[in-house]
């Protein structure tokens, strides 16, 4: 990011490509969880846990106040 390298697990890399496929457009759960090879253990508390830890390492924040 910004010629820094960013620090990406297997997990974060898989999720970052799953949602730059669909780029600018919501993407749904059950999208999100082929993520991770157990889906049934992929709840959505899980995802959005890692949605929000790639948010964090990428810089972006969710609040709407910063937006």
């Amino acid at each position: 990011m910004g010629g820094e390298a960013v620090e990406l697990t297997a997990t974060d890399y898989e999720l970052l490509r799953v949602l730059s496929l669909d780029a600018g457009r919501v993407v749904p759960f059950d999208t999100l969880r082929r993520v991770w090879p157990r889906r049934e253990k992929a709840d959505a508390n899980l995802v959005r846990t890692f949605v929000r830890g790639l948010r964090c390492k990428l810089g972006d924040s969710a609040s709407p106040a910063e937006r």
